[in-house]
């Protein structure tokens, strides 16, 4: 049997968080349905940078 996929949840940058928006109620209910779901606000959260946010979603276990 295959091992579910994770949800990452990605947010937008701009100063925008893990809690904002419908990330939080969409969570809540992919986990109610079962599914394993990451949401946590990404560094540097602000801009953006791919230098930050590439090694941050590596490190959740993307591509595991």
């Amino acid at each position: 049997m295959s091992k579910k996929p994770t949800v990452i949840f990605i947010h937008g940058n701009g100063g925008t968080t893990a809690d904002d928006a419908w990330i939080p109620e969409v969570s809540l209910a992919l986990k109610k349905a079962g599914i394993p779901v990451i949401s946590q606000t990404f560094p540097d959260n602000k801009l953006a940078r791919a230098s930050r946010w590439l090694p941050f979603i590596n490190q959740l276990g993307a591509d595991s």
